[in-house]
């Protein structure tokens, strides 16, 4: 959290237009009495800045700025754009020296950037399955897989040891303050600490797809109710070994999970950290706003934070992805996220802060232990407050996955070579132009995936589109609209969301039984139709165009399915209320 007194806010539009809303939360003094400055980042670095103008907001009230930044000319596939807004200290005094940033903000920027397509790496990469470990080398690298725990045991890259072993699983970090609060109140449980202890091999699979050896492990964890843990290793010609793990505990027994994620062990000497992501600091999932999108530097020693308690420390969220070089070797290891993760670099294992009441009784280990994890529990308040909220807790009850790739990079690669390196192996932002005569440009995040058909491209997950005045000039009130997509419906999750603006505005659906569209207007008015067997036979995993239709002059309601009217409902309402929600 961080303490402030301008807030900004910005939709796609207003970006598109250079303009950003602000409230002053002053009680006495205008915006235009301090320095407000822009930033343009590509890929998490400063490409062009300047100051902001038509700063004229008085104490207390909402207002807007203008932020005129220029977009490059050439931009490549895969390129990501963020605008930084910040607000420093004009005339200093002794205790606020001139240039003091005071109020920040950060948005990303819609560009038409080419999508990225990875090209395959041909190179002859030779597999031997025999003896204790199954090994796999190519022209610059080598690597060696345990048949005993289906773990990396070292990988090496142009006779450089990179790795000494893992990626591990891993279930634990040291506790922060907060945890023993959110231990006694079972938020967490226990006996994930000890998980990985007498992990068994249930099988190991090797394949091929394009030339590249695919691995496949499967661990049970007797230790933690034979909770089941797959590996899929995928190895290309240049060395890269792209690591996707699943863990199923929803039978384990055990409670909710600290930690989901991996650790790996670095060589001694493997001290320089580059990431892309939140920074400058530390954050957690739900101690985040105080971080930044963009490309940070520290040392591993750098990381650990001294707190009163020996605390878990450096924890990284929203981690593109993340780079750990040494001065003593020739190449270092750059671990690119699939979709933006959790990571953290530290000279000690998760279980050392639980041996040390305060930081001096830790003695930190030569090598580095590098961790990539789906995610941790939250800090919450629970020493003197409230436990860690359940959106930021990690539930046993469902199937965690994630995937990264670990790449060797010369060790004097700069952050655009290492995020250059990573492109391939991350899921880039990719924006689409909507068809109507704005031609919106609507970002596909990290929570959407397209997907090619012989229909078309369709988008896999879930899409905010960040024009929110536009929508709501379109539908609040007592206007008429329509709701129109074409959808395959998978039944999973059981409401399939087609589009929906939150609970408190508008939404069309399906159930398993029903499709559904409905308003809100300080009560929900909904038209439902019950799908016949017939229809239901022919639902799921098949194209339909859906619609729903809010027919303000006459008060009516209607639903459609391909190009069929299937029911309607008169209301009295006196229109759609306002969200604070994207479409």
């Amino acid at each position: 959290y961080q303490y402030q007194n301008f807030w900004f806010s910005a939709d796609a539009e207003q970006i598109a237009n250079r303009v950003v809303s602000v409230y002053n939360e002053n009680n006495f003094a205008n915006l235009n009495e301090f320095q407000v400055t822009w930033e343009l980042l590509k890929n998490g670095q400063v490409i062009s800045s300047g100051d902001a103008e038509e700063l004229d907001v008085a104490p207390l009230t909402r207002g807007t700025i203008r932020v005129p930044f220029t977009m490059p000319s050439a931009i490549s596939a895969g390129d990501e754009f963020q605008l930084n807004v910040s607000v420093a200290a004009k005339d200093g005094t002794d205790m606020v020296p001139a240039g003091t940033e005071l109020s920040y903000g950060q948005f990303s920027v819609p560009a038409a950037a080419p999508k990225y397509t990875p090209q395959n790496n041909p190179s002859e990469i030779a597999t031997e399955n025999a003896g204790s470990d199954l090994t796999v080398s190519g022209k610059n690298f080598k690597l060696a897989i345990s048949r005993s725990t289906g773990l990396i045991t070292s990988y090496s890259y142009e006779g450089e040891t990179l790795l000494e072993s893992g990626p591990t699983p891993n279930f634990w970090r040291g506790n922060v303050e907060n945890d023993g609060g959110n231990a006694s109140r079972k938020l967490f449980d226990t006996a994930w600490r000890g998980a990985m202890n007498g992990a068994k091999v249930s099988s190991i699979d090797t394949d091929e797809l394009d030339g590249n050896p695919i691995i496949r492990v499967n661990l049970t964890l007797p230790n933690a109710g034979n909770t089941a843990v797959q590996m899929v290793y995928t190895i290309d010609g240049t060395g890269a070994v792209t690591v996707s793990m699943q863990v199923d505990a929803t039978r384990s027994g055990l409670g909710n999970f600290l930690r989901v994620g991996s650790i790996m062990t670095l060589p001694a000497g493997f001290e320089n950290v580059t990431w892309y992501g939140n920074g400058p600091v530390e954050t957690f999932n739900d101690r985040k706003t105080n971080g930044r999108l963009g490309i940070w530097n520290s040392t591993v020693s750098e990381m650990f934070y001294p707190y009163m308690k020996a605390d878990d420390t450096g924890n990284l969220t929203g981690v593109k992805w993340i780079a750990v070089q040494s001065e003593k070797h020739q190449h270092g290891l750059v671990i690119a996220a699939e979709t933006p993760a959790e990571a953290s670099a530290l000279h000690f294992m998760p279980e050392d802060f639980d041996y040390a009441q305060h930081p001096y009784e830790l003695h930190p280990r030569k090598q580095t232990y590098l961790s990539l994890d789906y995610g941790s529990m939250g800090t919450g308040s629970a020493t003197c407050g409230q436990g860690t909220l359940p959106q930021y807790q990690l539930p046993s009850s469902r199937i965690y996955a994630w995937t990264y790739t670990i790449i060797p990079a010369d060790k004097d690669s700069n952050a655009g070579q290492l995020n250059e390196y990573t492109k391939p192996y991350r899921r880039t932002n990719t924006y689409i132009q909507e068809q109507s005569s704005h031609g919106y440009l609507i970002p596909i995040a990290e929570t959407a995936r397209l997907k090619e058909t012989e229909n078309g491209t369709y988008a896999v997950g879930s899409i905010d589109i960040p024009y929110r005045a536009a929508v709501d000039a379109l539908t609040n009130g007592k206007r008429s609209f329509t709701l129109e997509a074409n959808v395959i419906p998978t039944g999973n999750p059981d409401y399939n969301m087609f589009l929906g603006k939150g609970d408190y505005a508008f939404a069309l659906r399906a159930t398993p039984n029903s499709l559904d569209f409905f308003i809100y207007d300080g009560a929900w008015q909904m038209v439902s139709y019950t799908m016949p067997d017939s229809m239901k036979a022919n639902w799921l995993y098949h194209q339909h165009q859906v619609a729903g239709v809010f027919d303000a002059a006459s008060g009516k309601l209607l639903i459609y399915a391909d190009g069929k009217m299937l029911a309607e409902k008169s209301i009295s309402t006196s229109g759609v209320r306002a969200s604070d929600f994207d479409l």
